[in-house]
């Protein structure tokens, strides 16, 4: 989380130095090199913030996992076709339809 504010604050100060050197290029002050490099450096912690985010997505799906989550959710909890979910293993077809709803 720290990283992730470090690099927006970052991105802010990107975007506020790109546009004093196209402000400054536009008054012909300087050649477009520094455009450029202020562009690049822009796009670069654009991408570093993206990678930070999915990172910590990642991080927080593993640890979802590792205490035992689940990543399946039923649709609807009122609808007849949904099928009710059961911690326990279901071991012979009957108890499968059963569960199914299908009996």
């Amino acid at each position: 989380m720290q990283l992730i504010r470090s690099l927006k604050d970052q991105l802010s100060l990107a975007e506020e130095n790109l546009t004093e050197t196209r402000n400054r290029y536009m008054q012909g002050l300087t050649d477009y090199l520094p455009v450029l490099t202020a562009l690049h450096t822009l796009q670069g912690l654009e991408r570093d913030l993206i990678l930070s985010k999915r990172q910590l997505i990642s991080f927080r799906i593993l640890l979802y996992r590792a205490i035992g989550g689940s990543m399946t959710v039923p649709i609807s909890q009122n609808s007849s076709s949904v099928a009710k979910f059961s911690s326990q293993p279901i071991t012979h077809a009957s108890t499968f339809r059963e569960n199914m709803g299908t009996n």
